[in-house]
């Protein structure tokens, strides 16, 4: 496995298209070197003269070839799951000159991508639910501060039998406040319940029919069953590519009907 150190070369350096013509082409997008959704990019090339062609990098086992001028060139470059992007070194040697170039390999699998989407969707479900026990607590300390303030009104109030009537009408107006927020937080709390399905709904889809990520497309995507488009840099989620309809512009999409989504 090579350390990604550089060796000492006794030879001048060149610009590289003076040895080689580096031929392989950027996502349009995205405007990077990116893998195939298998995880693996191809290095190409034409040779300007005869060179002698070396490809090294941290975590990546040195590629050297030998390749006549004029000839092609192809080297295989695979990228772990666990990766996000790897650094490479293309140097080409040619008599007393040498060119060098650094490239960064952006990993774009089905398998690092659906990695990256599900460690998304757990955070968003764990904020959601600590965001509902946190609501469901400040709602009970409201019910118990108003059942307090009744039982000090009633204590009060057995002064006199007016007052007595006055407490009474208090206590029965905290008991219906009390039973509102109880309510109110069993609610709240079935609405958690049915946020956290959906969201594992979500996550469960994101490996089934839901083979397209919004959020790695560079594009605006909108969805024809629900008529909500995507822009780049809002958060995204999957979908059925189906059910993608591609727009050049916000214009366009809001023309056919679509709206933007909220975030």
């Amino acid at each position: 496995m090579d350390t990604g150190s550089t060796e000492k070369i006794n030879a001048a350096q060149v610009s590289q298209k003076k040895l080689i013509h580096f031929t392989s082409k950027k996502n349009s997008l995205s405007s990077r070197y990116e893998t195939n959704e298998h995880g693996v990019f191809f290095i190409k090339g034409k040779a300007v003269k005869n060179v002698k062609l070396s490809v090294k990098g941290k975590h990546f086992k040195t590629a050297k070839k030998s390749i006549k001028k004029g000839k092609h060139f192809k080297i295989r470059v695979q990228l772990d799951d666990s990766k996000k992007k790897l650094n490479l070194k293309v140097i080409a040697t040619a008599g007393n000159k040498h060119s060098n170039q650094r490239i960064n390999i952006y990993n774009q699998s089905d398998s690092y991508l659906s990695a990256i989407a599900s460690s998304k969707a757990a955070v968003s479900s764990s904020v959601a639910a600590e965001e509902s026990a946190s609501s469901v607590a400040k709602e009970s300390s409201k019910a118990a501060a108003s059942s307090s303030a009744a039982e000090e009104s009633s204590r009060e109030a057995q002064s006199s039998s007016a007052a007595k009537a006055q407490s009474e009408a208090a206590e029965q107006s905290s008991k219906n406040a009390a039973a509102s927020s109880s309510a109110a937080a069993s609610s709240e709390a079935a609405a958690s319940s049915s946020a956290a399905a959906q969201a594992n709904t979500n996550n469960s889809n994101s490996t089934g029919g839901d083979d397209l990520y919004t959020g790695t497309q560079g594009q605006i995507i909108g969805n024809s069953k629900s008529h909500i488009y995507h822009v780049p840099g809002q958060a995204g989620y999957h979908m059925n590519s189906g059910n993608a309809v591609y727009f050049d512009n916000e214009q366009e999409a809001q023309a056919q009907g679509y709206r933007k989504a909220l975030r």
